[in-house]
């Protein structure tokens, strides 16, 4: 298996008419550039194109492939989106990462489930109070004390304190 940071070598993508009478339009698994990908590579899975990238992985490698969209393909994609005729056209992949796949991690859930012998603790959540929600509650009437007998006077100070 290849190094990470060596360079992906360029793949060479030829689109032809049978492509393109297949493919689905504002599909990015059934595009004609994913079918055509298919045919260069067959043990190509998972593919997904869009107009930023073109993803795939090889699952033998348990690698996962990135490839920039090139222009010429963003276009084509764009203009079978919009509805219009195409013709049979070839571009190259230039410039790809490869990512190794990871083997799934095991489930934590069913360990910490048994140990509580099946039973979930839920947890009451408080809504957030900052920003302009915060000023939208009204206080609560303050709380006089029984020494002061004129409330006018309380609230005058408390006004100045503030």
């Amino acid at each position: 298996m290849p190094k990470t940071n060596e360079p992906l070598q360029s793949i060479r993508i030829h689109v032809d008419d049978e492509h393109i009478a297949n493919a689905q339009r504002k599909n990015s698994h059934r595009c004609m550039i994913a079918d055509a990908l298919k045919t260069a590579i067959p043990e190509a899975k998972f593919i997904s194109v869009d107009l930023q990238s073109i993803r795939f992985s090889l699952l033998e490698e348990k690698t996962r492939y990135f490839y920039f969209t090139p222009t010429l393909a963003q276009h084509a994609i764009l203009q079978y989106d919009k509805g219009k005729k195409l013709r049979g056209f070839d571009f190259t992949m230039r410039e790809g990462i490869r990512k190794r796949i990871l083997p799934p991690k095991a489930d934590k859930t069913k360990r910490r489930h048994d140990v509580n012998k099946g039973v979930r603790k839920h947890i009451v959540r408080k809504e957030r109070e900052f920003g302009i929600r915060m000023f939208e509650k009204v206080p609560d009437p303050i709380q006089l004390p029984r020494l002061v007998k004129d409330p006018k006077i309380l609230r005058a100070n408390v006004s100045k304190a503030v």
